[in-house]
């Protein structure tokens, strides 16, 4: 018998919303760039740990790519001092770079699932307009350098043991720190792609 593959999202939401749900590196578009990613702290994670305190790691994902820091043992305000360089690339400036902070169960022998501690995200076109306002502060020209970016992290998701005694007390806000860098391709480079991205840089220049 004849057959013939259908994409779900596009029978269902149609052809234009079904496009927006597939990640843009599983529909063949050419990357306009590199994101470069650090994560390089934590501040007032919440405590997933009964006589302790959490063992976070960082998930950081773009497209369908994830990327995991280095665990820190017993640290609710952990700092990786030498961060991995995280590498991505990217598709379009409206694709979200998104952030997961956990608590490893590996010391009580995964008699539990590591628990979402919190999550945080930021768009390729903020981290350009970021990085626009600090280059325009800085005295001498060059291209533009990493810039830290400080995010709350949403702990409403927390999924952990602690449940209970969470939902009974008031937290300070939690953060993620990261360091994060653009490279935008040039139009010659990458033809269509580079006319995207030179967009890109120029509207946040604007």
């Amino acid at each position: 018998p004849r057959s013939a593959t259908v994409d779900v999202a596009t029978l269902v939401a149609g052809p234009e919303v079904g496009a927006q749900l597939v990640p843009a590196d599983e529909r063949g578009i050419a990357p306009i760039g590199q994101l470069r990613v650090e994560v390089l702290s934590c501040a007032n994670l919440w405590n997933n740990d009964v006589g302790g305190q959490s063992d976070p790691y960082a998930v950081c994902t773009l497209g369908t790519t994830a990327r995991t820091t280095d665990t820190i043992a017993d640290d609710c305000n952990p700092t990786w001092s030498n961060p991995a360089t995280f590498l991505f690339d990217v598709h379009e400036s409206s694709q979200q770079c998104h952030l997961a902070v956990f608590d490893s169960e590996s010391d009580n022998f995964n008699t539990f699932s590591d628990a979402l501690l919190g999550i945080a995200s930021f768009s390729m076109s903020s981290l350009v307009d970021a990085a626009t306002a600090e280059h325009s502060s800085a005295s001498g020209g060059g291209d533009l350098a990493p810039v830290e970016l400080t995010i709350p992290l949403d702990c409403s998701v927390y999924d952990g043991k602690l449940g209970a005694y969470h939902a009974s007390i008031n937290h300070d806000p939690s953060f993620v720190t990261v360091r994060a860098m653009l490279d935008l391709d040039d139009q010659e480079k990458r033809g269509d792609a580079g006319h995207r991205a030179s967009k890109v840089a120029l509207g946040a220049a604007a």
